[in-house]
């Protein structure tokens, strides 16, 4: 009986350990993102495939960077710091198809940050909405998720990891890795999706507050 009960326990590990590195595998196969974990990095330390983009772009608000100091997995993660409330993001524009149920996902280690604006979060270009907001300074990688449905007609969005919003600048550091966007067909019990899309009547109000977008340290 000892024996089997032995086996039984050895059985079941090995299935827990299956899933566990399985996974990860199967959502990086779904990721519609090119460089999710920010591990392609170029000579001047700009990601592939994402931008850095500030409300204030002025020298001393904030700086977007990638590092190895710290990852959630491999060797790199993105990291922003506004040293004077602001709304930071690095953003990347990924094709979609209209009328959809999408997913973002992904680990945020919030190493400090003031209660003010939203605090480290995931968001979409022109619109309000945004993931939930990280302000506690845990010294672990939360992981966040985060539905939404693109328009009608739509073909692209462009997606960020942030820090502040629009007309909610924050004040703090945090870092981020192992994005992941894909399309999913359901969604959770309980959960909502949010309008990924500015709704035609609603004009362009959020994209009137956003700067161009830059590809140099603040």
């Amino acid at each position: 009986m000892k024996k089997s009960l032995r086996a039984y326990g050895v059985a079941l590990l090995a299935l827990l350990l299956l899933l566990l590195f399985t996974m990860p595998v199967a959502a990086a196969e779904n990721n519609l993102l090119a460089n999710g974990g920010f591990e392609q990095v170029d000579a001047n330390g700009n990601p592939a495939e994402w931008y850095r983009n500030a409300y204030y772009d002025e020298i001393g608000y904030s700086r977007l960077s990638i590092t190895d100091e710290i990852a959630h997995s491999g060797q790199y993660s993105a990291v922003i710091e506004n040293a004077s409330p602001n709304d930071a993001r690095f953003i990347c524009t990924v094709k979609v198809k209209p009328s959809s149920l999408y997913k973002m996902s992904g680990y945020v280690l919030v190493e400090s940050m003031e209660s003010v604006g939203n605090g480290a979060n995931f968001a979409i270009e022109d619109i309000y909405a945004v993931s939930d907001c990280l302000f506690e300074a845990t010294g672990e990688w939360e992981y966040v998720e985060w539905y939404g449905r693109t328009g009608v007609g739509q073909k692209e969005l462009t997606i960020g990891v942030r820090i502040g919003g629009y007309g909610a600048e924050s004040l703090g550091k945090a870092y981020f890795d192992d994005i992941v966007f894909e399309k999913v067909e359901t969604l959770p019990e309980g959960v909502e999706a949010s309008g990924w899309y500015v709704p035609k009547s609603a004009g362009s109000s959020a994209a009137q507050k956003t700067p161009a977008q830059t590809s140099h340290n603040n």
